[in-house]
């Protein structure tokens, strides 16, 4: 088994309603950077950040989409490809939360590869306005069968052990796709290599015969 270091790209999308604060939380983990009053996502942006797992290197792309619902049919052409999401609520209003398991379901169902999910209760800065309890978001992603965090995009608490867990788990999953890749690149290369070879020895025989 080729055991060589290997360049990968995962498609990491944050899903959730409008209100939940999803560019904060992005924009928060990306550029520690947090904007109390900051504008809609129109549509889609794309965020990339790098690691170093093991001896491969990871970029995640992260995808920041609108929870408008005029924008519905464009977010759903992004579910397809992703490996990881987050699906966000705000912990201060019911509405978003509610809107979770369809979400869920939506992703999973426009998804074209295996995707690992993490159901994130968003706002724990704002406990004393609090409308859904930490239990209630640990029985939905129980239901779910999908994992379950709180963080706060405003102080930043536990936000990168979130995108941590969530690119850790898409790596161990995926990986063994990027090592069959970059073994099939490489037996192809050899392949390639060895047909030259053996062009160049044939030239030579027949030079030998005249």
């Amino acid at each position: 088994m080729d055991s060589s270091p290997t360049e990968m790209v995962f498609k990491i999308i944050i899903l959730g309603d409008l209100s939940s604060g999803k560019t904060n939380i992005i924009n928060r983990y990306v550029s520690n950077k947090f904007v109390e009053d900051s504008k809609p996502t129109i549509g889609v942006e794309m965020f990339e950040k790098n690691y170093k797992i093991a001896e491969d290197s990871v970029t995640a792309q992260i995808w920041d989409t609108a929870g408008q619902e005029k924008y519905n049919s464009l977010t759903s052409s992004y579910y397809r490809g992703a490996q990881g999401a987050l699906v966000v609520y705000d912990i201060t209003q019911k509405d978003s939360f509610e809107k979770v398991e369809k979400i869920v379901n939506e992703l999973r169902e426009k998804s074209e590869t295996k995707i690992y999910i993490i159901l994130v209760g968003n706002k724990i800065d704002k406990e004393q306005n609090r409308i859904i309890s930490k239990e209630e978001g640990e029985n939905l992603a129980e239901k779910l069968k999908i994992d379950f965090c709180e963080v706060s995009a405003k102080s930043g608490d536990g936000i990168d052990n979130a995108f941590q867990k969530l690119i850790d788990k898409v790596y161990n999953i995926h990986r063994g796709e990027f090592k069959s890749m970059a073994s099939i690149e490489l037996e192809n290369e050899q392949k390639v290599n060895l047909e030259i070879i053996n062009n160049a020895n044939e030239t030579k025989k027949k030079k030998c015969c005249k």
